[in-house]
């Protein structure tokens, strides 16, 4: 699983073209709650039923960050605004 991310990382920033540095990372579902709050523009208590915090799992090598990414005290409301670049249907 983690090559994949790496993947879908490696593409993403190589393609990236904006003079703005990219804060990139794959969020996964670890919770099966679907990930409603990443349709949401800003944080919406009632559509985070696991409380959002540690609700999901990512895959991050920018930051401080290198890998995989769980139980790290991550709150679901403090990431926003974000911006999904790529969703696996």
């Amino acid at each position: 699983m983690e090559r994949q991310l790496q993947n879908v990382l490696e593409t993403t920033l190589k393609s990236w073209r904006a003079t703005i540095e990219l804060d990139l990372a794959v969020v996964f579902d670890i919770r099966n709650c679907g990930l409603k709050c990443f349709n949401q523009r800003a944080w919406n208590e009632q559509a985070c039923k696991p409380g959002g915090i540690d609700c999901f799992g990512l895959y991050k090598t920018q930051k401080g960050f290198s890998g995989l990414v769980t139980n790290a005290g991550i709150q679901v409301k403090l990431v926003y605004p974000c911006l999904r670049i790529w969703q696996r249907t």
